[in-house]
């Protein structure tokens, strides 16, 4: 069962890894059943298999430590308006070293990452509502 009470099971996810599995990704925290994933364990599982390991963490920044290096989060993915910041802002941490082919062409935004304009205004907000809110 790889859902028990609404968390994953460790077991599970590990058994299930095989050599197609690139990517785990997981929601931190789940905002409707409140479960909290345990990320850093699920990291380690991840670097056990050589697999990257993404974590939804919308529902978790603000109200949880995250801290992605510690625990091994090799992309993390927030919203900014979730720690009372700017609706729709949000960011992606992708750790350095990890390389992704971008799915959009045009301009050459972010090292090449990503195309498009940026919201100057309320990337700004994110970054000012995190150091005051968080």
């Amino acid at each position: 069962m790889w859902i028990k009470r609404g968390k994953i099971s460790l077991e599970e996810l590990e058994n299930n890894i095989d050599s197609n599995t690139i990517l785990i990704s997981i929601m931190t925290a789940n905002n409707e059943i409140g479960t909290i994933e345990p990320i850093t364990e699920i990291a380690k599982i991840a670097k056990r298999h050589n697999v990257y390991f993404h974590t939804d963490a919308v529902q978790a920044i603000g109200n949880i430590n995250i801290d992605v290096k510690a625990q091994g989060i090799d992309a993390l993915s927030l919203s900014a308006h979730k720690f009372y910041g700017p609706k729709g802002c949000g960011a992606v941490y992708i750790r350095e070293g990890i390389e992704f082919e971008r799915e959009q062409d045009g301009g050459h935004q972010e090292k090449n990452k990503r195309g498009g304009t940026e919201n100057v205004a309320e990337i700004v907000g994110l970054r000012e509502c995190n150091r005051t809110c968080i």
